[in-house]
């Protein structure tokens, strides 16, 4: 069973995210959430696109809790939606680790000037 879930909360936002679900416990704690943002490509067409639900640069965790009252829907996510949420959660962290490494080095320039 996957761990890679679809939420739908009660605000209306779409969720596709890794989830650890613990029994008798009011809340779930998600791993690396990802918005859902649905846009119309003028065609009637409906095309998906994953973002980070919290962005990684103003928080230091990526795991969150969620209460259980705030979900109207948690199911397993399709293959295809955990491949692509895969995919983005391995881009972003790569993208992050970058930007810090980018980050440590001016610094250190900074300080050797």
């Amino acid at each position: 069973m996957s761990n890679i879930k679809y939420i739908r909360l009660v605000t209306g936002e779409d969720l596709i995210t890794e989830v650890l679900e613990v029994d008798n416990e009011p809340h779930i704690t998600v791993y690396n959430p990802t918005k859902v943002l649905y846009t119309f490509d003028g065609e009637s067409r409906i095309r998906m696109q994953l973002i980070e639900w919290v962005f990684t640069n103003l928080v230091k965790s990526s795991n969150f809790a969620l209460q259980r009252r705030d979900i109207l829907v948690m199911q397993d996510a399709s293959d295809s939606i955990s491949k692509a949420y895969t995919e983005q959660v391995t881009e972003t962290s790569e993208e992050a680790s970058n930007l810090l490494d980018d980050l440590l080095k001016s610094r250190s320039r900074n300080t050797l000037d």
